[in-house]
């Protein structure tokens, strides 16, 4: 005895089903990848930070806007006339 065919709106359901379950996988493995995206920028954001910070012996400009913050603010004009 052959078993029956399934009802056309359960095959419909279980079409629906398995295209649900795709798509799940799908985003899934896009939230993993754009979690691993961001780790590694922020691993290479901190890297270059911890570079500056050990070089900035050598970056004069830094240097100065650390230990005096307020000097570069203090060299510009203050008004138009004070351009001539």
């Amino acid at each position: 005895m052959k078993p029956p065919l399934p009802d056309p709106d359960e095959e419909k359901a279980r079409q629906i089903l398995a295209v649900f379950r795709r798509l799940e996988r799908r985003e899934r493995a896009q939230s993993r990848l754009s979690m691993l995206v961001w780790l590694f920028q922020l691993v290479l954001l901190v890297v270059l930070g911890l570079i500056v910070i050990a070089n900035i012996q050598k970056f004069r400009l830094l240097q100065g806007f650390v230990k005096h913050p307020d000097s570069l603010l203090l060299d510009r004009p203050k008004t138009l006339n004070d351009f001539h």
